[in-house]
């Protein structure tokens, strides 16, 4: 076993995590700091309302971006199989 291939493995998996989860998460961010400031506007303190939104925006985040996501994951998932025999040595 390679440790150098392990590790380009591992570092390339974790990037695609990162690229996977940064619009969702980064919608959620967006959407609760915008909500964040109407409460502060407002002057309401209800803990449930940023939620709705918040669920809103990331479900239409992972709609918008969901058949980039599985292009993504099919291909490292194809990388990982083809490069199996090489790091299984």
């Amino acid at each position: 076993m390679d440790a150098e291939a392990i590790l380009q493995i591992t570092q390339e998996a974790l990037l695609l995590v990162l690229l996977i989860s940064g619009p969702a998460v980064l919608a959620a961010f967006v959407v609760g700091l915008a909500v964040a400031l109407f409460q502060a506007a407002t002057q309401l303190q209800d803990h449930s309302l940023p939620v709705v939104p918040k669920i809103a925006a990331v479900y239409l985040v992972l709609l918008g971006t969901g058949f980039l996501v599985i292009r993504e994951l099919a291909t490292l998932a194809i990388t990982l199989y083809e490069r199996f025999p090489q790091v299984a040595q």
